[in-house]
Parts: C-alpha cells; structure tokens; sequence
C-alpha cells in the first residue's frame, strides 16, 4: 500500500528526490488538515442535532362522555343523540378498543424511537472511533513521510565529486593544457 521513494541522484539531479519528498510531506499534511476539519465539523452539525431534545408527547386523557337514560317521550335535559342500550354498549366496547390500540401504537412509536436513537447514537461512537483510527493512520504516516525527507536529505548531500566547481576548476585546467600543448605543436 506505502510506495517506496528511492533517491535517484543520477537522472534528475540530487535535488529532485528532496523536494518530491517534501511535496508529499506537504500535500498529506494538507490532506491530514482537511481530513480533520471536515470530521470536526460533521461531530459538530452532529452534536447540535442532538441539542435540540423533543419534549415527552402528552398522552391525551380518553374518556366517554356521561349518558343518562331517558324514556321515550321524556323531555331531554340537552341537545344531543339518542341511542339504544346495545348501540350505547357497542360504543363503549370500541371505544375501550381503540383506547387499547392508542395505547399500543404509542408504546411501540417509542420503542422506536428508542431505537433510532440507539442506532444514531452507536453510529456516532462509530464515526468517532473511525476518526480516531484515522488520526493515528495519518500521524503514523506523516511521521515515516516526514523521516523519509529526513533521510533524502541526508542521501542529497553532495559529494567532492559531484561539486561543480571542481568540474569547472578541472576544465579549465584541461582546456588551458590542451591550448598548451596545441600551441606549442604549431
């Protein structure tokens, strides 16, 4: 997965392999930095979901309206509707039904609920420990990319031979010669 850089002082010159070491050290120090904003930044947005708790909803108080039973052709008390003792039963049994059903939709949207927190909050402590794996992935890489420029350097540094002031020195001295010795042929 790592590439090997190997110093090559023969083709490009001893300079090349420090500063392609150096832009590498560069470009995944800026890699590392936007890395980190970026995952700072969504545990922030994260966080500040989290913030804002919804209150508990309130359960709403279910209860059947009084009866009174009137005969026929007695004068009603109110205004209202007149309905038969089995319709009045019936009535009754649905709307215990339906209370029941309230009741359990109610307790299962909270389970829910609870479960989607659960599952956001374990994804969050996944997305944290992920960035705190990253971080020490990045750090371990820096540093070895960091003692790779070191040891460049190091290998860059020119020796006797390779110093062009010599060659110039050694030039003029052979081209000196050489009009030397030509001139003392003629």
């Amino acid at each position: 997965m790592a590439q090997r850089m190997e110093c090559d002082t023969s083709s490009s010159g001893p300079g090349y392999a420090v500063t392609e070491a150096r832009n590498a050290v560069r470009f995944a120090v800026v890699v590392t930095v936007a890395w980190f904003f970026v995952n700072i930044m969504s545990a922030a947005i994260a966080s500040a979901q989290d913030a804002g708790a919804l209150p508990e909803p309130e359960v709403p108080a279910l209860q059947l309206p009084a009866f009174s039973a009137l005969r026929r052709g007695q004068p009603s008390p109110a205004d209202g509707l007149f309905v038969t003792f089995e319709q009045m039963a019936q009535i009754s049994l649905d709307y215990d039904a339906l209370a029941a059903q309230l009741v359990r939709d109610l307790s299962s949207a909270g389970q829910q609920c609870e479960l989607r927190v659960d599952a956001e909050r374990l994804r969050i402590r996944s997305a944290e420990e992920n960035l705190t794996l990253h971080t020490r992935l990045w750090e371990g890489r820096q540093g070895e990319l960091l003692e790779r420029a070191t040891q460049a350097e190091e290998r860059a540094v020119r020796q006797w031979y390779e110093n062009p002031g010599l060659w110039a020195g050694i030039g003029a001295v052979a081209a000196a010669a050489v009009a030397i010795l030509v001139s003392q042929v003629d």
